[in-house]
């Protein structure tokens, strides 16, 4: 039973790949905004201050 449950069990991940997984989700979350910036300069003009959230 241990064999299957360690086999089966997520390996937990290296700092460098966790690093580099935010990383590349920053660099997108960046992409989007600058690709939308018109849609979110028309959303402030009623929202002052909004920024689009980061997940």
């Amino acid at each position: 039973m241990n064999l299957i449950y360690s086999a089966l069990k997520p390996k937990p991940l290296a700092k460098n790949t966790i690093s580099t997984e935010l990383e590349q989700r920053y660099s997108a979350y960046r992409e989007v905004c600058l690709k939308h910036q018109n849609t979110i300069d028309d959303i402030r003009r009623y929202f002052p201050g909004w920024t689009p959230r980061f997940r």
